[in-house]
């Protein structure tokens, strides 16, 4: 645009500015009125007395206002008819100017966005006419910014995915008014084209509008502009770019409301004449486009824009084609659209727009008188529809719906539900339709239009359109909306939202959308009523009928209405909060409401309901008797009233119960009957309905329904209720219920029959206790479940029914507060001690007790272990003096007992230190009452307890007991305690028992009275880091008496020192105390000069020749997840070696300050040491002699006496980032030094067993990888001592490298929420694993531990209390059905926690893959996936977690290999007995006797073959065992029982468990059921065709072989197929068993059959040809067998997978072959159409082959062969079989999953088929195929040396699962890389063949003349040569041993 229309265009903006204004005025003027109106309105409602007079007055006001109003229309009409002509008149300027311009061309345009877009405005008529002028392009964007904001990113450095600014550089601009800089714009407008553009922009400081910022725009278009820069390219990955050149442009930010701006941009545009040329800059070496810089002369390439993206088509000149409006249009659209998503806030201006709203709502104009009408009539709608019917299936659903037709084509949906957010901002939710939300939820809307403030009133207009299937047209629905505010007798807000056709609106405006020609128009109709409940909830009733102008039946009606009040759920989901934080602010409310209500009297028809329900109270106390409450905090009785005519008996039920809060809130909490909490109960325990009938509320009164759900056979009972609540003063509610005659429409006929229910509640407010609220509660019920259900029944259910004050107690519940108040208030008096006068009794009390038990605190002498006989240490024991150590459950707690000669009862003694003072110990423990205490006293069997207050340094305590033995009376202890402050750090309590009237022996309970006696001392000890110390000591001696054996009483006593470990743990503060040591230690570390480069040299080399892999290394038994560990026990005793590697989140110097802090609690409970020592020299210094001893455990429970360790610690820093740690042992005695000593608290310190000395060499290298993690690597050399076994010195340097682990887990621990990861939720995952092994409850224990030690879990239970519920299900593992849950995170119920966990176990079970069984998880439950989002680490742990669980996890299988073992013992216990039937028959029997004998013993010498092949590689005595098993038979049974304890493939194994009880079974079906069944159908045939009776054992016998043969090939095709690790490693061949848990039980039980058949029908083919004539069966066996290996051997498929070489290997293949091919023939395991093994073509061929040679040799045999009977008996019984196993296969076929039908067709060879699966698979599933016979993998031989050699190093670092010594053992030498220490940083990707570690003998020997090959065979000459001696014992002494 030319300069010369400037002035123009100045005016016309002025005059545009003063229409503008006149508008603003219009609108104060409105607003001035709104508020007169307002304040006449509030006095009328405030002054009763003259209300006729004020009323007469408003009306008056209203009408002068209304007068005013429509003067201000009239202007404003005018004003707008005149801001008309003057846009029309710019518009008309603009068009001429653009005429006129002088760079007019046939290529101009502009860009009017697209109006489909709501986030971007068209170029309107005020900045634009829409003429196409040359090179002028304008769009504009509404931009969620402000100006100013806006400005700096333009002007700085921003970055989003898809759009990108960069500044280049500054100018200085001459002008003083304006700034300058070059900047670089780039947009990427698809995946490959990018565009890019280099701009100056000059800010011009004087704008005319105050609003607005103006930006003069031009291209840099010459390369010499940028000679000093280099041009960033943001997206090297595009392939297509194009530079976009922009002529003198402006750029206007102008700001609009709610923190936007009004983004115009106007310029010149043309292309770069070269695009795809990108070169690098010698600056940065940054991709530039230097050719891209040059200015544009001529432009020979053209482009097409689509709405997707960009491509380029070269050959077209654009001066041909021009830039088409279209395609220009496009690519500013684009770029306009990725400038907002780069400043896209719609969620803010959402919030914004509707704070405005909100803020502004008296603010509306008044309402019309139509308006006015269209709200009446909407709410006479709405009362209409109260009889509507109740949608069937919604009566427990969150939103009540409801449905009324006319039969025609109108139907009305109704939808009633409590929305838990505050009226008005629902509100305004609902009534604000143009957010970006609300254009969100409508985007598949073809139109959706809003237009707010019709004529100035509060209506709007709401165009959109609906799409219907079917083919039908779409319906456009035009709707007029407005609003009212109404205040309720109550003080409540009510919003009324008011929908009609807007044909009904009869003002003058009407907005038309275009596009609407094809559409047909429909109606809607409806109301919204928003009523606030409390502050911040509200009840939405929704009011909707839709005419589609089609005439539908009712059903289809009833449907439509369906969808529409759906939406109310949704909407009611979507703003749900937490129910109970939900049902807390109503139940507040609603006692504000009593409240405020005190003393208001009843109405008529409530008074009677009243005097019937409360007249259970009238008599007081007299005849109610004491009934044994469930409930601990309720007292319940019962009483039987006269019954009226015509009733039973039943008695009425009384319970009592003190609740910590105000009466009021415990009575609304009573009233609100469907509340949140037990709406939710109610749905999980099954009930059919619990409602509210709405249309019966009262301010004080509500009538409620419940179904209650009965067992089966009897109805549910329906209770329909009236309930009333009256507050009286003085704090007293009532809540009166009682039946009702009431029709419920509850959807659906529940058929329940009516019961009678008739009762109250009372409540009385109580004095405030310790500051919480106290009310007593009283609940009188009586009811009646009618029908034909004893009088006794009911009357038994009475406690069940009272139960709902425990709810109340539980509610309420402020144990924490009051018993801290309580201990406080203890507290309090125990610090005035000093002027105490104690009365005689009390001191001679405390005398007795400290003369009893002080002194035996004295005692130093302990219990000797003498080595004299059993008996004469039992006769000798009384006589002791000593303490005998007693084994104590906590570790940090000494426990003793020492005997008296002259009593039975023990005395017991525990001490332990506390993390508090002794004030606070004494208070503690002196506090018997609190709740807490309770609650624990009736955990362990406590019955009452009682405390009477004497003084304040005085109690007598009454406890009673139940040790839950039968024909074992409860005891009773009656003591007196007395406390006394010997002095400020000394504080002694004494306890003994006395007699008192008012507590008589038994109570009449039958208690027994025992005796006790206690004494504590409490000794202050210095603070440690800040923390009090107390030294605690309890002496007690308690006798139970009666005739209780003196053992079982003393065997209690650690029961009762547990007070001790109660105290410690409650005052635990070991973290603050380690942590504080450790920050100390930290600060001297970092100010030592610790770099030493000899030093640090040295040590680093002592650590990795200690850290290197011995030969023969293993992995430990019980491996930590996160540790990659080896560990190797010599056969020479005592001698042990083990390292391990583990990154730890934390500090480098934290963990060094961890492991140096030698005595730390944490440390000392890690090591589990019984004692720690430590001496520090004079000089000090990073150096310490320790001392460790430790118990030296036995695997065989043999007794090992404690191994002392003395060792010098020293620390070293090799670099900033490196600081090594080593243990090196010493022998003599430091002078000089000052020694520190720590117990193990629980442990004896000293014990006359001995120590033997040991020692150890340990090197620690800790690396930091960057500022929170670190790297931890350890090595041990372990010395023991002699007279231990491998295996317990392999145990013992395992626990050494436990403690890594645990040092770990204990940083892990420490972090918070905030600091996880995704690495630590899988720290998390492993440490929630380690050391639990298949036990469920040590997983569960593991966990509930970790949520109270690590801070992360306390956080996040915090947050969501029921997450450690849904992980138990979880570890726990168990298998259970499956159900969807949606709920949102914060609204989690416990049941709904568990069920989320319980289906997690499914997801797993069901999918192939770990992850993507947490993931279908994730996508199945709502709560999940908010978590996962919220929590990103959460979703590895539960990976982590899935993976243990299914290693773990039988499923079925432990069933499934129980019953196949008793099966196969139950087949050998028949065919024994069929044995002795054929002893017992002589000749006639003598061949089916050798036959049974001789396949019995080929089982067994198979079954020892296998056993030989498994067990090769480990040691004699193994083999032996093995071979036991098998020869007594119990092979079966060990092999199940290994498979179903979970026993991993251990190392010298050639398959895992699985694969070895697989064997076993496939050779008891080939050696004993298939020729069994052959065997007994030859007997029986023969015995039927000579017409002899067949014996009820030989059928028996062939019954059981066959039903065993069956079940043990469909349980190994089964296990193969559901093993999570084949289908992970082999999907493409396992998988085929369905995930549905009812089609995999239907699959097993087809399998079953369909194997049965084959092997009935197989034997009795090869029976027939044998009974015809043997030569027959043997010739049809032989070539059959010749057939099959011919064609393995010609294919070259002969050799198995198992990777035996030689002979062996031939005689192994020979032998499973045929193993193989008998079984698929005669028991159709499918696993056996593996390429592996038979191969799929072939076992289908052999599975049709039985049934088709039985049909040809029924056929072809001739008659006679056998008589007639014989004849139809084999036709008959073929029929049968063929028919079967046609159905099963096919039934089979139809169960399986689709694309693994192809197996059973496939040719490949087992070669081809490891090729295939080696080149196709991933990394886990190739190092599967490496582990197989070598020759599998023979062709491709190259690219398994490639990819070994390229991933070892990398494996080797991030150490997968699959990496493991099997893996490793089974790689060839020469492919493994040489292994770098670690550390070292590989300088190629490309892996060496480094040369192999020397033995000793070949450094002995000189390379020249060597006469040792080495085992690769890569040596040079067999020279012979002498030895070098010396170099021979150098290196034997480096290395310490041969290996």
């Amino acid at each position: 645009m030319s300069d010369d229309t400037e002035p123009s265009t100045k005016s016309l903006q002025e005059e545009l500015d003063k229409a503008l204004a006149l508008l603003v005025e219009e609108r104060r003027a409105k607003a001035l009125l709104k508020a007169e109106k307002d304040e006449a309105l509030d006095k009328l409602r405030a002054t009763t007395s003259s209300a006729t007079l004020q009323l007469e007055e408003a009306v008056a006001s209203l009408e002068t206002n209304a007068e005013a109003v429509a003067r201000l229309h009239i202007e404003k009409e005018e004003a707008v008819a005149q801001l008309d002509a003057e846009r029309n008149a710019k518009d008309e300027a603009v068009r001429k100017l653009n005429q006129t311009s002088p760079e007019a061309s046939s290529r101009s345009f502009v860009v009017p966005l697209l109006v489909t877009d709501p986030n971007v405005i068209k170029a309107s008529d005020d900045i634009l006419t829409k003429n196409h002028v040359t090179n002028n392009v304008t769009f504009s964007a509404k931009i969620h910014e402000e100006p100013d904001a806006l400005l700096n990113s333009l002007f700085g450095n921003q970055t989003s995915t898809a759009a990108k600014t960069k500044k280049m550089y500054q100018e200085v601009v001459k002008e003083e008014s304006a700034s300058a800089i070059v900047t670089y714009w780039g947009f990427m407008l698809d995946q490959v084209t990018t565009c890019s553009i280099v701009l100056r922009l000059v800010k011009s400081q004087k704008a005319q509008d105050t609003n607005a910022i103006r930006i003069e725009v031009a291209s840099v278009e010459s390369e010499e502009d940028l000679d000093d820069i280099a041009l960033p390219d943001p997206y090297p990955t595009a392939t297509k770019s194009f530079r976009l050149l922009l002529r003198k442009g402006t750029i206007i930010l102008k700001a609009l409301p709610f923190g936007q701006t009004l983004f115009t941009f106007t310029a010149q545009a043309s292309l770069d004449d070269t695009v795809n040329k990108k070169i690098i800059s010698t600056k940065s070496g940054i991709s530039r486009n230097f050719s891209g810089l040059r200015k544009r002369k001529t432009t020979k390439k053209s482009f097409i824009l689509r709405a997707t993206g960009l491509n380029f088509a070269s050959g077209t000149d654009l001066a041909q084609i021009g830039f088409g409006v279209i395609k220009a249009e496009e690519l500013f659209h684009k770029i306009a659209a990725l400038y907002y998503d780069r400043f896209k806030k719609e969620a803010i201006i959402d919030e914004r727009m509707k704070e405005h709203f909100k803020s502004n709502i008296h603010n509306a104009p008044a309402l019309t008188l139509a308006e006015e009408a269209l709200i009446k009539k909407s709410i006479d709608l709405a009362k209409e529809l109260t009889g509507a019917k109740r949608i069937a299936g919604t009566v427990n659903e969150p939103v009540e719906k409801f449905f009324h037709s006319d039969g025609v084509s109108v139907g009305f949906g109704k939808s009633v539900a409590r929305i838990d957010l505050d009226v008005k901002s629902f509100f305004t939710k609902e009534l604000l339709l143009d957010t970006y939300a609300e254009r969100a939820e409508t985007l598949n809307a073809k139109i959706y239009e809003v237009w707010k403030d019709l004529d100035g009133t509060r209506g709007l207009q709401l165009t959109r359109s609906v799409a219907l299937p079917g083919g039908f047209q779409d319906r456009l629905f035009k709707t007029w909306l407005t609003w009212q505010r109404r205040v309720d007798a109550d003080g409540r807000v009510t919003f009324i939202i008011a929908i009609c056709p807007f044909e009904n609106y009869q003002g003058k405006t009407y907005n038309e959308v275009p596009g609407t020609e094809n559409m047909q128009e429909a109606t809607c109709t409806g109301v919204h009523i928003i009523k606030e409940l409390t502050e911040s909830t509200c009840e939405w009733t929704r009011v909707l009928q839709v005419d589609l102008k089609i005439p539908l039946p009712s059903n289809m009606l009833e449907f439509i209405a369906r969808q529409h009040v759906g939406v109310s759920t949704f909407v009611q989901e979507k703003f749900r909060r937490n129910g109970k934080t939900v049902d807390r602010e109503r139940v507040a409310a609603l006692a504000g409401a009593m409240i405020g209500r005190r003393g208001v009297p009843l109405i008529e028809d409530q008074v009677g309901v009243f005097e019937r329900c409360t007249t259970f109270l009238g008599d007081g106390e007299q005849g109610w008797k004491a009934l044994k409450s469930p409930c601990p905090d309720v007292e319940m009785k019962l009483k039987y009233f006269p019954p009226k005519k015509g009733e039973r008996t039943i008695g009425t039920g009384k319970a009592t119960a003190l609740i910590d809060t105000s009466a009021e809130e415990a009575a609304a909490w009573a009233f609100e009957f469907c509340s949140n909490d037990r709406m939710r109960i109610s749905r999980e325990e099954g009930h059919p309905a619990r409602l509210e009938l709405r249309e019966k509320r009262r301010i004080n009164e509500s009538t409620m329904a419940s179904v209650k759900r009965f067992p089966f056979l009897i109805d549910n009972r329906e209770f329909v209720f009236r309930q009333i609540w009256k507050s009286e003063e003085g704090g007293k509610v009532w809540v009166a219920f009682e039946s009702v005659d009431e029709k419920v429409d509850y959807g659906v006929s529940l058929r329940a029959a009516r019961a009678f229910t008739q009762g109250c509640y009372y409540f009385e407010n109580l004095a405030d206790q310790y500051g919480a609220h106290q009310c007593k509660a009283q609940l009188v019920q009586h009811f009646d479940i009618k029908g034909n259900i004893p009088a006794w029944v009911v009357n038994s259910k009475v406690p069940t029914v009272l139960n709902v004050l425990q709810e109340a107690c539980d509610e309420f519940r402020q144990d924490e507060t009051i018993d801290g108040a309580s201990v406080k208030e203890l507290h309090t008096t125990l610090t005035s001690w000093q002027g105490e006068a104690f009365s005689e009794e009390d001191d001679a009390l405390l005398q007795r007790v400290r003369d009893k038990f002080e002194e035996s605190l004295k005692e130093e002498t302990r219990l000797e272990h003498r080595r004299s006989s059993l008996l004469r240490n039992l006769l000798d024991r009384r006589k002791h003096a000593g303490w005998k150590q007693l084994k104590s459950p906590d570790v940090y707690v000494k426990m003793e007992a020492i005997y008296e000669e002259k009593t039975s009862a023990g005395i017991g003694r525990a001490t332990t230190t506390v993390d508090a003072t002794i004030l606070d110990c004494t208070a503690w423990e002196l506090t018997r009452m609190t709740r807490q205490r309770v609650k624990e006293h009736r955990k362990v069997g406590g019955l009452e307890r009682k405390v009477v207050k004497l003084t304040d340094h005085s109690h007598i305590y009454y406890y009673t007991r139940d040790f839950g033995i039968k024909a074992f009376a409860p005891r009773e202890w009656l003591t007196k305690c007395v406390w006394k402050m010997l002095d400020e750090n000394t504080m002694i309590v004494g306890l003994e028992d006395i007699t008192d009237d008012n507590f008589p022996p038994g109570a009449g309970k039958n208690y027994v009275r025992g005796s006790s006696g206690a004494f504590w001392k409490y000794e202050q000890l210095p603070e440690i880091e800040g923390v009090p110390q107390t030294s605690v000591t309890f002496v007690t001696q308690i006798d139970l008496k009666g005739f209780i054996p003196k053992a079982v009483a003393n065997s209690k006593l650690t029961r009762f020192l547990l007070a001790v470990s109660r105290m410690r743990k409650n005052f635990d503060r070991s973290l603050d105390i380690d942590a504080g040591q450790r920050a100390g230690f930290v600060q001297s570390i970092m100010r030592e000069d610790l770099m030493s480069s000899d030093f640090g040299g040295s040590a680093l080399e002592q650590f990795e020749d200690l850290f290197e892999d011995k030969p023969h290394s293993e992995r430990p038994t019980t491996p930590f997840g996160m540790a990659d560990s080896m560990v190797y026990a010599s056969r020479l005793a005592g001698h042990a070696w083990g390292r391990t590697s583990v990154n730890i989140s934390a500090g480098l110097e934290d963990v060094v300050a961890f492991i140096w802090d030698f005595s730390s609690r944490a440390n000392m409970e890690i090591s589990r040491d019984i004692e720690r020592t430590f001496e520090e020299g004079e000089d000090r210094g990073f150096r310490r002699l320790v001392t460790r001893r430790h118990e030296l455990s036995s695997k065989h429970g043999a007794h090992h006496r404690d191994r002392t360790f003395v060792s010098e610690m020293s620390l070293t820093r090799v670099d900033t980032d490196t600081i090594i740690i080593r243990f090196s042992p010493v022998g003599g005695e430091k002078k000089n030094v000052r020694r520190s000593t720590v117990k193990a608290r629980g442990s004896i310190a000293k014990r006359n067993t001995g120590t033997v000395d040991a020692k150890e060499t340990v090197a620690i290298r800790l690396r930091r990888i960057d500022a929170r993690r670190i790297c931890l690597d350890y090595a041990c050399d372990l010395a023991v001592g002699s007279s231990v076994s491998r295996r317990a010195s392999q145990a013992f340097v395992e626990q050494r490298l436990a403690e890594i682990a645990e040092t770990s887990i204990y940083f892990q621990r420490l972090l918070p929420l905030s600091d996880y990861k995704l690495v630590d939720g899988k720290a998390l995952g492993h440490d929630l694993l380690y050391r639990v092994g298949l036990s469920k409850n040590k997983r569960i224990a593991r966990l509930k531990d970790a949520f109270i030690k690590c801070r992360a879990l306390r956080e996040l239970s915090d947050a969501h209390p029921y997450v450690l519920a849904m992980m138990i299900p979880i570890v726990r593992g168990n298998l259970s059905f499956s159900r969807t849950v949606r709920t949102k995170l914060i609204c989690l119920s416990e049941a709904e926690a568990i069920q989320i966990g319980k289906n997690l176990i499914l997801c797993l079970k069901s999918k192939k893959l770990i992850s993507a069984g947490v993931d279908q998880w994730r996508v199945q439950n709502r709560a999940v996936k908010e978590l996962m989002e919220e929590h990103e680490w959460f979703q590895p742990m539960a990976v982590v977690l899935g993976r243990g669980i299914i290693k773990a996890a039988a499923w079925g299988l432990m069933w499934r290999v129980v019953v196949g073992a008793v099966l196969s013992m139950s087949d050998l216990i028949t065919d024994i007995l069929v044995l002795k039937e054929y002893w017992e028959g002589g000749e006639a029997t003598l061949l089916f006797r050798n036959l049974t004998l001789a396949s019995l013993l080929a089982s067994i010498v198979l079954q020892l073959f296998v056993v030989f092949i498994q067990n090769r590689k480990k040691s004699a005595s193994k083999i032996l065992i093995e071979i036991g098993i098998v020869l007594v038979g119990m092979k079966s049974p060990w092999d199940a029982y290994k498979v179903a304890s979970g026993a991993e493939r251990e190392k010298d194994a050639e398959f895992d468990p699985m694969m070895e009880m697989n064997m076993s079974k496939a050779i008891e079906l080939f050696a004993e059921s298939i020729p069994g069944i052959m065997i007994q159908l030859s007997s029986i045939l023969k015995l039927v065709n000579s017409g002899n009776t067949v014996s009820f054992v030989a059928v028996t016998s062939l019954a059981m072989s066959t039903f065993t043969t069956g079940f043990v090939s469909a349980t190994i095709s089964y296990d193969m197929d559901t093993n999570p690790s084949n289908r992970a490693n082999k999907p493409s061949f396992y998988g085929y068993v369905s995930d549905s848990k009812r089609k995999r039980s239907t699959l097993f039980l087809t399998m079953s059959i369909l194997a049965s058949t084959q092997a009935l029908l197989k034997s009795l083919l090869v029976v027939t040809l044998g009974s015809i004539a043997t030569f027959y069966t043997w010739s049809y066996l032989l070539a059959d067998m010749t057939l099959y290996l011919s064609i393995k051997a010609l294919r070259r498929d002969f050799t198995y997978w198992v990777p035996v070489y030689g002979i062996l290997g031939f005689i192994f293949s020979f032998t499973v072959r045929i193993i193989g091919k008998l079984v698929s023939d005669f028991a159709a395991t499918i696993h056996l159409r593996h390429p592996f093994e038979v191969g799929g073509l072939y076992f289908s061929m052999n599975a049709v082959s039985p049934l088709v040679g039985m049909v040809l040799l029924l056929t072809l045999m001739e008659e006679g062969t056998f008589n007639v009977t014989t004849t139809k008996l084999l036709k008959d019984v073929t029929t049968i079989l063929g028919s079967t196993l046609l159905l099963m296969a096919t039934l089979f076929f139809l169960l399986i999953k689709r694309e693994y039908r192809h197996t059973f067709y496939d040719w490949r060879t087992a070669v081809r088929y490891q090729t295939d699966h080696f080149i196709r698979g991933e990394e886990e599933q190739k190092s599967v195929a490496i582990q197989n016979h070598k020759s599998y993998t023979e062709p491709i031989k190259d690219k398994v040396e490639k990819w070994i050699t390229s991933g070892w190093h990398r494996w080797e670092q991030e150490k997968p699962e699959w990496f493991n010594d099997r893996f490793k053992d089974s790689v060839p030498e020469y492919m493994k890389p040489k292994r770098r220490k670690r550390g070292d940083i590989a300088t190629t990707s490309e892996p060496q063949e480094p040369p192999r570690r020397r033995s000793i003998l070949e450094i002995a020997i000189p390379a020249k003349n060597n006469k040792i090959k080495p085992a690769d065979k890569r040596s040079g000459k067999d020279d012979v040569g002498r030895i070098d001696i010396e170099e021979f014992k150098r290196e034997l002494s480096r290395r310490g041993s041969f290996f």
